[in-house]
């Protein structure tokens, strides 16, 4: 899957203003928090802003001495674990699969040290799981859908707590789609929102 998208900005407001897109983790019941894995910003009215999704993923091991491994592409709906070597450790794909393995499960199996889990999509921070300690497992699956709205003092790739994301509800569906656009408009005056801006996904190509 690899969609080619635009944002474009066609709201009356003349200051910058913005604009943030993440994914959610379905197998968090919860989402304690988000990473914003693209932040736009100075995208004036009447201008766009080409990006792209795909669904590779890869991932990233951390350490509580602020080392990280190299991001390697992962497989859907498989099972990783980090295991001690000699010296360090290695990120690999699990001996044992399951059948009922749903997303993406990596198991810490060292005998001791917490880590990190960072995952990456479009080489930008999708989602993380900050402490996985010894004999757990961290679990994540995205469904090709977007969620979009105007947040300030928002870091790309940084992790927020998720009520400063609170009123950023729009979803934006990718599935099946090849290529499109991401439009941002002015919200009806006449429908009571507490968003400024509405955003739609136009200009469809289908693959």
């Amino acid at each position: 899957m690899h969609v080619k998208l635009r944002f474009i900005n066609q709201s009356s407001v003349v200051r910058s203003t913005d604009v943030v897109i993440f994914q959610k983790n379905k197998i968090w019941k919860t989402q304690p928090n988000i990473v914003p894995w693209k932040v736009i910003q100075n995208c004036t009215a009447n201008h766009y802003h080409p990006l792209e999704y795909t669904d590779e993923l890869k991932v990233s091991i951390g350490d509580s001495w602020g080392n990280f491994s190299l991001p390697q592409v992962v497989e859907p709906n498989t099972h990783y674990e980090v295991v001690k070597l000699p010296i360090g450790r290695r990120f690999q794909k699990a001996n044992q699969q399951f059948r009922d393995v749903r997303g993406l499960t990596i198991k810490n199996n060292l005998h001791r040290g917490a880590i990190s889990v960072n995952v990456y999509r479009n080489g930008r921070l999708v989602a993380q799981d900050p402490v996985v300690i010894p004999g757990q497992q961290s679990f994540f699956d995205f469904d090709p859908i977007l969620y979009i709205g105007a947040v300030s003092n928002i870091r790309e790739g940084i992790v927020h707590h998720s009520a400063v994301m609170t009123n950023v509800n729009t979803q934006l569906s990718l599935l099946g789609v090849r290529s499109a656009d991401i439009v941002m408009r002015d919200s009806d005056r006449r429908q009571p929102s507490l968003q400024p801006f509405s955003f739609s996904l136009e200009n469809f190509g289908f693959g």
